[in-house]
């Protein structure tokens, strides 16, 4: 049986975003008010409408915005690593050139990059790939290529948002169990962006449900699921229930104006 949907108890956080706003130049409020904390090695799943600041939060987390008010606290963004929902591969690299580009920029040696960018390919499935470019790998095996150029680094912190929105079901399904695994892991933070509701619930320990635009927290709830998630899982009752769970809140948030 799944309990009833619980605030987090945070210890130790890793990340304190305390009363932030963001309000833009045309004068829309994206982020109003947010205080939340992030613990250390969890997997955050942010939900809510479109438009809502997920995206903008997830910005100002990584130091591409500026919040407007408030203070985001207990990150090293020397230490982040982002995954956009396009894949920004270079079109003249291969699968390992476009690894091996931030170990570069690094200055880490050429013997290194090539040896940390080969095990980053392995991890994520494409070690028959590194010498494919671009235009040769399908839709997936990008976004794969741009998780393992995120993971190459070994970064505190991940950044995902909404990266495998594009891809069909089946793919979409396969990189999320992938992805869950590779968090396993390593236990790197990983903060995800997603509209979909059966996404968070298989990926995430931990789920927030926004409101709609400005973005306010309707749920902060535990995800318990067994560590060790399959396709299987998804047809479960227990599955079910979480997913309800995060569907109602979706609906109050999208009804609040």
């Amino acid at each position: 049986m799944i309990p009833s949907a619980t605030t987090i108890p945070v210890q130790q956080a890793a990340i304190r975003v305390r009363d932030v706003s963001r309000r833009f130049e045309n004068g829309v409020l994206a982020v109003r008010s947010l205080s939340l904390d992030i613990d250390a090695g969890v997997f955050l799943a942010l939900i809510g409408p479109s438009g809502c600041g997920k995206s903008t939060l997830l910005r100002m987390l990584a130091g591409l915005d500026v919040p407007t008010a408030g203070t985001i606290e207990g990150i090293n963004r020397e230490q982040i690593s982002y995954v956009f929902q396009d894949a920004h591969l270079l079109p003249w690299r291969n699968a390992l050139g476009n690894v091996t580009l931030p170990l570069e920029l690094a200055g880490v040696t050429r013997s290194q990059q090539k040896e940390r960018a080969t095990q980053a390919l392995e991890r994520v499935g494409l070690a028959d790939a590194i010498r494919r470019y671009p235009a040769e790998l399908s839709g997936g095996m990008r976004m794969r290529v741009s998780l393992a150029r995120a993971l190459v680094t070994d970064p505190q912190v991940l950044l995902l948002d909404e990266p495998f929105a594009a891809l069909d079901e089946i793919n979409r399904q396969r990189l999320d169990e992938m992805l869950r695994s590779l968090w396993l892991a390593t236990k790197v933070t990983v903060i995800f962006v997603t509209h979909s509701i059966a996404e968070a619930t298989f990926l995430a320990d931990r789920a927030i449900v926004f409101s709609s635009r400005p973005a306010r927290i309707m749920l902060d709830s535990v995800i318990d699921l067994p560590p060790e998630r399959t396709m299987r899982l998804r047809a479960s009752p227990e599955f079910a229930q979480v997913q309800g769970r995060l569907f109602e809140a979706l609906q109050r948030g999208e009804a609040t104006s």
